[in-house]
């Protein structure tokens, strides 16, 4: 049951990490498909885990049952083959009278403790029986008017065989197996039939023998084969639904046919395969661990991954991040036939700020016209700091002709407002802004880059705190 639930909770968390690779970001993504990858390897150890134990198992039931069956074998046997001293003897003398009868009997009876009684039946009819005592009800017992013994009766005497009934009922109580010899003997050249020798084995004494009890610490056990009918006789020992449980059989082998002897774990088969809940928790733990391990690799490999394009003082995306945004704006440009813009921005009056103050200071200011430029900006924006007190400012969207213009003098309003680095420190700088449209029809990026650059030359010449914006290209774009 813990196994069949410790499945379940793999299957649950499986379709959970599907969703999170669907849903969430690289690390998580990373992280989950390693645990899927781990959560097969286990499955797959798993069931071959489980199937290891299954056979060794079965291996075990199988063994337990073999020496049940070595017991019962020998207890029935030994038992059973002593009816052909009695057979040869009156073979030979034709008559056997009460006197003789009782010593050989006891003899035999000695011998073999599970023989409950024996008994002499010429013509099928019991007249001897030893010993008397307990007994008395089976003398005169005619083979041929009882039901559960002349099937047995009538085969012995066809095939001239030992022929087993039972375990049944005996009519003087109690029950047991029946070993039943026919006996012929010669006479005038003719062969004759004497009658039936019989040897009851008590079945109690038996199961004792065989140790069933003992067996059944173990295992959970039934036997089939009244008769010597094997798997098509009735069940005379245990639970007849046992063998609708996928039991381990053996035969239990008997003169002139068998019984069916079947078996399976005491507590059941689902028990006894189950795999230790330690197995389970085990594998489980190494798979947390070494989805944990690859979420945090994964999400140190994006940190660094990001802090290579990222500036480290304003978090404003850098250089490298830059040239990989201006593709982009340039591919949508012209994809969509829509018109972009770059800017680039160079602070008024800034060195002097650092020379004054120092970098702290400095660092201060530079912060604070990064958090200035995103809050002008649209989202669709992007902002970089390409080095010391140069920025760029990327639109990848014109709407209207007037649009970058309105933009340039906010961005120039914007960053001549006075900076309070601390208190009673308050500065004040400017910045040159040179701007020109994208896409070009066969411009380089370079270019365009280079072309916005000599616009904010001409700004800064102008004075500073100012723009410029170069002649808009003429390729056919439309403005939305």
């Amino acid at each position: 049951m813990f196994y069949t639930r410790m499945k379940l909770v793999n299957k649950l968390l499986q379709m959970a990490l599907i969703s999170l690779i669907k849903r969430q970001a690289m690390p998580l993504k990373i992280a989950a498909g390693v645990a899927l990858i781990v959560f097969a390897i286990n499955s797959a150890l798993t069931e071959l885990a489980a199937q290891r134990k299954q056979e060794m198992v079965e291996q075990e039931v199988r063994y337990r049952l073999a020496n049940v069956r070595a017991r019962l074998e020998q207890g029935l046997n030994a038992s059973i083959f002593l009816t052909q001293g009695l057979d040869a003897h009156i073979a030979s003398h034709h008559e056997l009278d009460l006197r003789e009868f009782n010593v050989l009997a006891k003899a035999i009876m000695d011998s073999e403790p599970e023989i409950r009684n024996i008994g002499l039946a010429p013509n099928n009819v019991i007249e001897y029986i030893y010993p008397l005592e307990g007994n008395e009800a089976a003398l005169g017992l005619d083979y041929m008017r009882r039901d559960s013994q002349r099937d047995a009766v009538l085969s012995a005497i066809a095939s001239n065989q030992i022929m087993v009934a039972g375990p049944i009922k005996l009519i003087q109580g109690g029950e047991g197996v029946i070993a039943q010899k026919p006996v012929f003997y010669e006479a005038n050249e003719r062969r004759r039939y004497w009658g039936i020798v019989s040897i009851v084995i008590d079945t109690e004494s038996l199961y004792r023998r065989a140790r069933l009890s003992q067996a059944e610490q173990h295992l959970q056990l039934s036997i089939r084969g009244v008769d010597g009918k094997g798997p098509d006789g009735k069940t005379f020992y245990g639970d007849p639904s046992l063998f609708e449980q996928n039991p381990q059989t053996l035969l239990v082998t008997l003169p002139n046919g068998n019984w069916q002897l079947a078996g399976v774990p005491v507590a059941g088969w689902a028990a006894a395969t189950q795999l230790h809940w330690m197995f389970i928790a085990v594998n489980l733990l190494i798979t947390l661990s070494m989805a944990s391990i690859s979420f945090v690799a994964a999400h140190h490999y994006q940190a660094a991954k990001a802090m290579a394009r990222q500036d480290p003082l304003t978090g404003l995306p850098n250089r490298l991040r830059f040239d990989e945004k201006l593709a982009e704006s340039l591919d949508y440009c012209r994809r969509y036939s829509v018109r972009g813009a770059l800017m680039v921005i160079d602070l008024d009056k800034f060195k002097p700020i650092n020379d004054r103050h120092g970098h702290t200071v400095g660092d201060v200011v530079l912060q604070t016209v990064a958090e200035r430029l995103v809050k002008e900006l649209r989202r669709s924006d992007t902002v970089c700091r390409i080095g010391g007190d140069e920025f760029i400012v990327m639109l990848p969207h014109i709407t209207n002709e007037d649009g970058l213009e309105v933009v340039c003098q906010k961005l120039v309003e914007a960053l001549t407002q006075p900076i309070e680095v601390k208190k009673n420190l308050v500065v004040q700088i400017g910045a040159s802004i040179g701007a020109c449209y994208f896409p070009h029809t066969h411009m380089p990026e370079r270019d365009i880059l280079a072309q916005a650059d000599a616009a904010m030359y001409r700004a800064k010449q102008s004075g500073g705190s100012a723009y410029y914006i170069s002649a808009p290209p003429k390729a056919n774009l439309k403005a939305v």
